[in-house]
């Protein structure tokens, strides 16, 4: 939404690059998948069922393979970590400044 609301060009700025960063990391993390896993998820349904493995491909795995996390741990668990590590980083930086 910052890019066709913002008013402030750095903003829109910044989340042109967010956007631009994101899209790069994304692309390489599918590729990641296809070429070690050979999931492509350009064939998959949109829809990914109750998200706890079942994927719904067309001709493909009917689960998401090991990350090699502890048994039973959601494939997409340790990215959703980061993110909101990501997210309590941000925030305190922006709350306290970065003194010398």
């Amino acid at each position: 939404l910052v890019p066709s609301r913002a008013t402030h060009q750095e903003l829109k700025d910044l989340a042109a690059g967010i956007i631009s960063s994101q899209t790069k990391e994304i692309d390489q993390m599918t590729g990641w998948l296809k070429s070690w896993y050979g999931v492509d998820l350009a064939q998959t349904s949109t829809t990914m069922g109750n998200m706890g493995g079942s994927m719904g491909t067309m001709g493909g795995p009917t689960t998401m393979p090991s990350t090699g996390n502890a048994p039973g741990l959601p494939w997409w668990l340790p990215l959703g970590i980061l993110a909101l590590l990501a997210v309590v980083a941000g925030s305190l930086l922006r709350t306290r400044p970065f003194r010398r």
